[in-house]
């Protein structure tokens, strides 16, 4: 058994022993002054200092132009879930990790690509694997209430993933 597939066969067991809570806007909505406002009522950092960001557009661009896989996340600026699941993001070895796949952001309040994205709901965070064409990978971390749903704290599952995207230079790879 690879390194790498007993890796995600850890995570299967952390994922479905862990709660699964996400955030919905039926759960948790937004402050009436981030609704009206336009502007977060609590800023999530993503850690761009060190990890480039890209909207969806820009970002498919740098995937095809780089040759590169992506992860894309689909967040909302109210969701407590999503605050916490970006701190993942400020882990060195996640960093380290990221320089070789794309990360692209989809506010799930503001964007127009969000229905691309909705294939089970509209949960947040929702975490896609795309490949270097831009095609939407099954997902290593479904478990039986969401598809897409990496919780927050499983910061070296997602370096070892970011690792192993960035290192399958075929980008044809899937769970």
């Amino acid at each position: 058994m690879s390194n790498w597939l007993a890796s995600k066969l850890a995570l299967a067991c952390v994922v479905l022993a862990a709660p699964s809570v996400a955030c919905s806007q039926g759960l948790q909505e937004p402050s009436d002054s981030s609704k009206h406002s336009g502007v977060a009522a609590d800023h999530i950092d993503w850690n761009s200092q060190q990890i480039e960001w890209h909207d969806y557009p820009d970002g498919l661009e740098t995937m095809k132009s780089n040759n590169q896989p992506a992860v894309l996340i689909v967040y909302a600026d109210w969701c407590g879930v999503c605050k916490r699941y970006s701190k993942m993001f400020q882990d060195p070895e996640v960093v380290k990790q990221s320089k070789s796949v794309v990360f692209i952001r989809i506010n799930q309040d503001t964007s127009p690509y969000v229905k691309d994205f909705s294939r089970d709901g509209s949960y947040v965070p929702r975490t896609f694997l795309l490949d270097k064409h831009g095609t939407v990978l099954d997902s290593p971390f479904k478990n039986k209430r969401y598809s897409f749903f990496l919780p927050p704290g499983s910061t070296e599952y997602l370096a070892k993933l970011l690792s192993y995207m960035g290192n399958n230079k075929s980008g044809e790879w899937s769970r």
